[in-house]
């Protein structure tokens, strides 16, 4: 009885050092998604290659055309001037979320940190960022969830995947039409010489 015991103790040990070990291994950031690896690589130096962005969020779309002369327009909200400034701090921000930890990859859990997509409530926002070409994938596209301060970070996921990311960094993206318009067309702000560069 006595050695049957040690077997069963034995191979209990052996089980639980597997499971430990399985487990610390899980939650290792895989290799495509090592601590301080931008969450979309190479997104600022494809700057160039996006003609639009897309903001969604809850069942709101805000569309920004980047026009011939480089300057930005709201096609969601009658080609209203955007502010260009803000569209370049969008994509430089969101170039710059580094990944810190790996989070959820249960979907049902999702709603936690801001980031199921779609959702009726609005917390969370989708952005794309399009190429010329109608047809084309786009050239980046993220789902963006509740932010988080000391450090600053943002949760975070790539759209059709389950596994979420607490990223470093703040990202500024505003959620109306209204927040984009470029309010130096109006007449006062020209009159008084100040223009946002």
């Amino acid at each position: 009885m006595k050695r049957e015991t040690a077997i069963k103790v034995a191979v209990a040990a052996v089980a639980l050092v597997g499971a430990a070990a399985w487990l610390s291994r899980s939650r290792d950031l895989s290799p495509e998604r090592e601590r301080g690896a931008p969450m979309l690589p190479g997104l600022e130096a494809k700057a160039d290659e996006i003609a639009a962005v897309e903001v969604l969020r809850g069942n709101a779309t805000v569309r920004l055309d980047r026009q011939p002369d480089g300057s930005w327009a709201l096609a969601s909200n009658d080609s209203y001037p955007a502010r260009k400034e803000l569209v370049r701090a969008m994509l430089v921000s969101i170039a710059g979320l580094t990944v810190d930890d790996r989070m959820t990859a249960k979907k049902e859990r999702h709603a936690e940190l801001g980031l199921a997509w779609p959702d009726a409530e609005g917390k969370a926002r989708m952005v794309r960022f399009l190429g010329a070409a109608p047809d084309a994938p786009p050239v980046a596209e993220i789902v963006l969830g509740d932010e988080r301060f000391a450090p600053d970070a943002v949760f975070a996921r790539l759209p059709g995947q389950d596994q979420t990311w607490r990223t470093l960094g703040r990202v500024q993206v505003p959620y109306d039409a209204m927040g984009w318009r470029d309010r130096c067309t109006f007449a006062p702000c020209a009159l008084s010489g100040y223009r946002l560069t």
